[in-house]
């Protein structure tokens, strides 16, 4: 299973900062054992200070807020935006 989640604010020196990530969810169960696996993988991060709210790729190329809305719904809302 694969979600896109926006990790916990952080906030520090005027800053507020969160990344995107997808959190990849594996089980595998047979008739001696069972295991669940959790994998997470950035996909963009997010900056609000004195320039604005922001986000970038994993690259550093800017996304622009309605590209980081289509890809984790909310995330504007969650910097009160």
């Amino acid at each position: 299973m694969k979600t896109i989640d926006l990790d916990p604010i952080v906030e520090r020196a005027g800053y507020r900062v969160a990344a995107v990530v997808q959190r990849r969810t594996s089980r595998r169960v047979d008739r001696r054992s069972a295991s669940v696996s959790v994998a997470k993988l950035p996909l963009a991060v997010v900056v609000d200070d004195h320039e604005g709210l922001r986000a970038f790729d994993v690259s550093g190329a800017p996304l622009s807020l309605e590209a980081l809305e289509r890809l984790c719904p909310d995330a504007v809302a969650a910097f009160g935006r």
